[in-house]
């Protein structure tokens, strides 16, 4: 019978343990920076096309644990990727990072002595990041997207010096001077991009796309 005991003892401490406050209250919100602008993000100067997310959140309930907070975990599941990461490591109750949000966000804490983590916070779902940008459009310079065929189809190849293209995280993933008015983009995944094209004159002319 005693066995019993200090074995029930055992299992009962474990569970009180695993039991670890999670943070409260968290909270997302995010700026975009256009194309042709720049802003702060994270205490650095950035340029866009850009997104800045903020992430805060409120402290955890310590007086019910043994265990000491050291620091929490941001996490985030794409809708993109599907994956789930770890975006940062951080002692402070908000950060803000360069990266546009589409998924699932939230945050834990981790604790030590004994070591563990808490379950998730609330989690805050993004499932959309609008691209404000000024489309410039030429009549005698058209950027045309074939959904059939998945190319960019360009008029006046000649007079284009470069072609830029921008997915919906701000980052440049194409940036070259075309060498047919057909650019093949079928390995693009599914969103929003903006295509910049920068004529012989160094005049630009940008336009949005659904792929």
């Amino acid at each position: 019978m005693k066995t019993l005991i200090v074995i029930f003892l055992v299992i009962s401490s474990l569970s009180v343990f695993a039991q670890l406050p999670e943070p409260k209250d968290f909270d997302f919100s995010y700026d975009y920076i256009m194309i042709d602008e720049a802003g702060y993000c994270a205490g650095q100067w950035v340029y866009g096309p850009t997104y800045c997310s903020h992430f805060t959140w409120s402290s955890p309930d310590t007086n019910t644990t043994n265990s000491t907070l050291e620091y929490y975990n941001l996490y985030y599941y794409s809708y993109d990727t599907y994956d789930t990461i770890i975006l940062t490591t951080t002692t402070n109750l908000y950060v803000d990072i360069q990266i546009g949000i589409i998924g699932e966000i939230w945050v834990t804490g981790v604790y030590s002595d004994p070591d563990g983590e808490s379950g998730p916070s609330n989690t805050v779902i993004n499932e959309d990041l609008p691209i404000s940008v000024n489309e410039i459009l030429q009549d005698d310079l058209r950027i045309l997207y074939d959904n059939i065929n998945k190319e960019l189809l360009i008029d006046k190849v000649e007079s284009v010096s470069k072609l830029n293209i921008y997915n919906c995280q701000g980052e440049m993933i194409y940036s070259e001077k075309p060498k047919s008015n057909k650019i093949n983009i079928e390995s693009y995944s599914t969103g929003l991009y903006i295509i910049e094209i920068i004529n012989n004159d160094q005049e630009v002319i940008r336009r949005k796309i659904i792929i």
